[in-house]
Order: C-alpha cells, then structure tokens, then sequence
C-alpha cells in the first residue's frame, strides 16, 4: 500500500469527511473511515447509519487499495 498526497490535502479531506460521521458511541460504524484509492481516484467514506458521504480526490498517485 502507497499513497503519495500532500498533508495539507489530506488534512482538508480528512476534515471533510469527518462532517458525515456522526460519531455515535452506540453505532461504531459511525466513528470509522473508509480510505480507498482506485484508478488514482482517493475517496474518503464516513456515515451516520442513515447517511454514506464520500469525498473525492482525483489525481493521487500510488497502489490501489481499500482501508
């Protein structure tokens, strides 16, 4: 597994992302993160149980991967 992005991206990605988590200590799937590069297309997967946001980020080098 290899990713080559700036930290500054991947901190505003991350930001994002962490909007559509709700966080809830009931419903551990809402304080996890999905990471997956594909085809050099990054995408950053959080959920509140009823809700999926997914954030892009296109043109990232490295190997394909899902996290």
């Amino acid at each position: 597994m290899k990713l080559t992005i700036s930290t500054s991206t991947l901190q505003s990605l991350v930001a994002k992302a962490m909007k559509g988590a709700s966080c809830n200590k009931m419903i551990p799937l809402t304080s996890l993160m999905a990471i997956s590069l594909k085809d050099n297309k990054l995408t950053l997967i959080t959920t509140d149980s009823t809700n999926y946001l997914y954030v892009y980020q296109d043109k990232v080098s490295g190997d394909d991967f899902y996290v």
